[in-house]
């Protein structure tokens, strides 16, 4: 590749123009870096794309401490809303699918317990986002009680919406969820997780156990959606996670 550097000086009617051909400075680098790529419409299409911290689950890539790190991440919905959506579009995004998540990352020389530090370098937005309220969803819903959507233009330099004509809201973007994967758990009779069809130890094979990592040992499962009460985030499948909901273990969508 060359680069041209062009000088112009104004000598009266006269003017000089060079041209220098150098290295491509892209080819110098001092960081090694690893990219967790997204593929697919949704996180059920993409094999870097996760739903749950399970330590079955297995590393899409390994780094080094130090690497850099880029995940491509999708929204907090994983839905299929455009910048042409509009509030009736809400009734069909499935809050069961919230935070899908990139990875996991295997740290090599990282072992069971160890702490693993980051340090979020940056975040490069995508071109859309949203503004939503769902009925029945989130802290406010008893504010809100309307399906609200506005689609945003979002850059680096800020978010317009055609919506809000005359307003730019600056981009101060945050990490909506970062973990680390449990590791193997031991077993108390000394079996190792490779070898151990009972993982939880509540007397439930992990191949049908409906919380394979935590003891759930009546299998029950409230809403039916094959995910055990004792591990499931929303165990009566209203749509409101039970940390907020107001009505645990009945299912009350619209959290009256």
């Amino acid at each position: 590749m060359q680069k041209f550097i062009i000088l112009v000086a104004a000598l009266g009617s006269a003017a000089l123009m060079t041209a220098q051909a150098v290295a491509d400075t892209t080819d110098v680098t001092w960081q090694e870096r690893v990219t967790v790529a997204k593929s697919g419409a949704h996180c059920a299409d993409d094999p870097n794309c996760i739903n749950r911290y399970h330590q079955n689950i297995p590393h899409v890539v390994n780094a080094n401490p130090g690497d850099y790190i880029t995940f491509e991440t999708r929204d907090a919905l994983d839905s299929d809303l455009t910048l042409d959506s509009t509030a009736d579009d809400l009734s069909a995004v499935d809050l069961n699918l919230v935070h899908p998540m990139t990875g996991p990352v295997h740290i090599n020389g990282a072992k069971r317990g160890d702490a693993i530090a980051i340090t979020l370098v940056d975040i490069e937005p995508d071109q859309f986002g949203y503004t939503l309220i769902v009925p029945g969803f989130g802290f406010l819903r008893d504010l809100y009680t309307e399906p609200y959507f506005v689609g945003w233009r979002t850059a680096r330099d800020g978010a317009t919406s055609d919506a809000m004509p005359g307003i730019r809201i600056p981009m101060a973007a945050f990490m909506g969820s970062v973990g680390v994967m449990p590791g193997a758990i031991p077993s108390e009779a000394g079996e190792g997780e490779a070898g151990d069809a009972d993982d939880d130890g509540d007397d439930a094979a992990d191949g049908e156990d409906n919380c394979p990592v935590v003891a759930n040992p009546d299998q029950a499962d409230l809403d039916e959606d094959g995910e055990g009460d004792a591990c499931d985030a929303d165990a009566d499948g209203d749509g409101a996670d039970d940390g907020v909901d107001n009505c645990l273990g009945l299912a009350n969508g619209g959290q009256e």
